[in-house]
């Protein structure tokens, strides 16, 4: 098998570029011969992925973390619809957290990403569509395949964006404690399939196609990739002093049962707010509200 391959040389610290010279001869052992390109700036990857598939390649590999997926994704959609046909985008899981391979049950070496990708099968999996408004101030549209956020959580991915992952999983959760300064809960108003309605104060909301994000923290650990529909988990206003308990019930995974937590399933989400709430998705700072969410059942054959 004959595969494009772009490569991330900034996933894991820099790392990916020198691990995947370790691993890209078990790979050609196994009869995958690839042809492989080191991206380099924003938008390379997308664009090297959207030209593959245009030429006809039958599969596409990317290397490296959840960034480098999330913009391998963008390669197989051209204004919000899908370019890449039948052809399947493959990922060696390079990165510093790795987060959307805990929506993708594996039976086997799950700690070697190699025995995992010549043996994972081909998923047709959900993809979210998220609509918001950039740092221009016009209207952008991104696919995303694991989480979205609004509020806190994108305020804690623009804080990793700037500072790096240099203590690995661990610097999500020290970004988030040292995004107090910025814990606020910002007026919304969340439309749910044009049926539900909540208005209320809210620190984060999170729609989900995968279970976790952060490092492994199980945000919505029910969530699935294939059952065609998001996941939504608002956290209403919390004290500051309330935070380090909400988030040790996080890496427990009881923090649904907390009482400002209100959880749901949808197919399509709005979120509008006075105030321009940020938006992020699969861990990348998109823009601000008011921003639309959607799911696009099947719409991705992954192998990962």
């Amino acid at each position: 098998m004959t595969l494009p391959t772009f490569i991330n040389p900034s996933a894991a610290n820099q790392r990916a570029q020198a691990h995947w010279h370790r691993l890209e001869p078990r790979l050609r052992g196994a009869g995958w011969t690839c042809h492989a390109h080191v991206a380099h700036g924003p938008g390379a990857i997308a664009e090297g992925v959207r030209a593959a598939f245009r030429d006809g390649a039958p599969e596409v590999l990317v290397v490296g973390g959840d960034g480098t997926l999330h913009e391998a994704l963008q390669g197989c959609f051209t204004e919000g619809r899908l370019t890449s046909g039948e052809g399947i985008l493959a990922w060696l899981p390079l990165g510093t957290a790795n987060d959307t391979l805990a929506a993708l049950p594996f039976e086997g070496a799950s700690g070697d990403p190699v025995a995992r990708l010549l043996s994972a099968p081909v998923r047709s999996v959900d993809v979210g569509m998220v609509r918001c408004v950039g740092a221009d101030g016009a209207w952008l549209e991104r696919a995303f395949l694991n989480v979205a956020e609004v509020g806190l959580g994108a305020r804690v991915a623009d804080r990793l964006a700037r500072t790096g992952k240099p203590w690995g999983k661990a610097s999500y959760i020290l970004a988030t404690l040292a995004s107090w300064s910025q814990l606020m809960a910002d007026h919304a108003v969340v439309e749910v399939d044009g049926t539900w309605t909540r208005a209320m104060p809210l620190l984060e909301i999170v729609i989900a196609n995968g279970r976790a994000f952060g490092g492994g923290l199980p945000v919505i650990p029910q969530a699935l990739m294939d059952d065609g529909h998001l996941d939504l988990a608002l956290l209403g206003a919390l004290p500051a002093w309330q935070l380090p308990s909400m988030l040790l019930a996080l890496l427990r995974g009881q923090h649904l049962m907390h009482p400002r937590v209100e959880v749901m399933l949808g197919e399509r989400i709005k979120v509008t707010s006075p105030v321009r709430m940020p938006v992020e998705a699969d861990g990348e700072v998109l823009g601000t509200t008011p921003a639309e969410f959607h799911v696009l059942p099947g719409a991705l054959r992954l192998r990962a």
